[in-house]
């Protein structure tokens, strides 16, 4: 559903050109209380020449994710609030018809909470398991997914400074289980990958020192999150990337510290198996980020675990 009203993917529409084509009352009161100012936000797709589009478009569901692409760009996502079907509705809206297929735009849903986005879609394919490499003019997400791919894209919207402040603020009142923690923690992630990769696709372990893809890396803290105060929290130099390849659980656990000349050293431990004492050997170096900035962190984080600075 095109037109000069665009708004990141979505048509701005007044509600009341919507409601002789609304199946019961139910919902009218969903779309007045949804959009108290009387505009809402629509989006129409034709049902295909192969009609794949209309298969798509009956499993909608309130609740799902629509994504609004553009120049092999995501460009918009909403939620779905209802879907209403009707060749007339959309061209009382001015919708026209599809060039080529000459179909008109009537597969019309409605949505809220619309974002803005500018992500390759690419990115978002391996994300939702799409291997389609055509653009999708038309993809709702649905069920649990729904919800999986909406965090995964908050994740990639830039998070400020400020932002950061209230994260850490929250979760401070928030339990372990937590719902709204999770969320949050995962918002406090995304903000130092950002300036921990600023972009790029591959990134290097301080530990290992070995690079990797930046999905195989986690923005760790050095002084384990739980102990450290507000400002602890907040410091950039007590962030460093570490891999999953196990850098990161050894670093966490003590199984390897950090000692005051900025080397990588075993921690101390009577569970040493071998295979594990090799694995740990083959880490001893220096780190290349060591520095008087964080040697501080890592001092704390040595004592915290149990092991030798001296």
């Amino acid at each position: 559903m095109p037109g000069e009203d665009d708004f990141h993917g979505a048509s701005r529409q007044p509600v009341a050109a919507f409601r002789k084509y609304l199946k019961d009352p139910v919902q009218e009161r969903t779309l007045t209380s949804t959009f108290a100012n009387g505009i809402l936000y629509a989006r129409g797709a034709t049902k295909a020449l192969n009609n794949s589009n209309h298969t798509k478009w009956q499993r909608i569901e309130p609740g799902d994710l629509a994504l609004f692409f553009r120049n092999k760009l995501l460009i918009g996502s909403g939620e779905v609030v209802l879907n209403i079907k009707s060749a007339e509705l959309s061209d009382d809206l001015g919708r026209g018809v599809e060039p080529g297929s000459n179909l008109p735009y009537e597969l019309i849903y409605v949505v809220k909470n619309i974002k803005p986005w500018n992500i390759d879609r690419k990115d978002l394919y391996v994300k939702i398991g799409y291997n389609n490499p055509n653009q999708l003019a038309f993809q709702v997400i649905q069920g649990g997914k729904a919800a999986d791919v909406a965090e995964w894209l908050e994740e990639q919207s830039e998070i400020t400074r400020t932002q950061l402040e209230d994260i850490v603020e929250k979760l401070r009142d928030l339990e372990e289980t937590d719902e709204l923690r999770l969320r949050l923690a995962r918002k406090e992630q995304a903000y130092w990958r950002q300036m921990l990769f600023k972009g790029s696709q591959i990134g290097q372990c301080a530990i290992c020192n070995e690079h990797y893809p930046v999905d195989l890396l986690v923005a760790a803290h050095i002084k384990k999150r739980s102990a450290c105060d507000r400002e602890e929290r907040l410091d950039p130099n007590n962030v460093l990337p570490m891999c999953l390849f196990g850098c990161d659980a050894l670093f966490e656990r003590g199984y390897v510290f950090v000692d005051k000349f900025g080397r990588v050293r075993l921690g101390r431990s009577s569970t040493f198996s071998s295979t594990l004492r090799n694995r740990l050997t083959k880490l001893d170096r220096f780190v290349s980020c060591w520095s008087d900035k964080n040697s501080w962190y890592f001092a704390e984080h040595a004592e915290n675990t149990g092991n030798p600075t001296d």
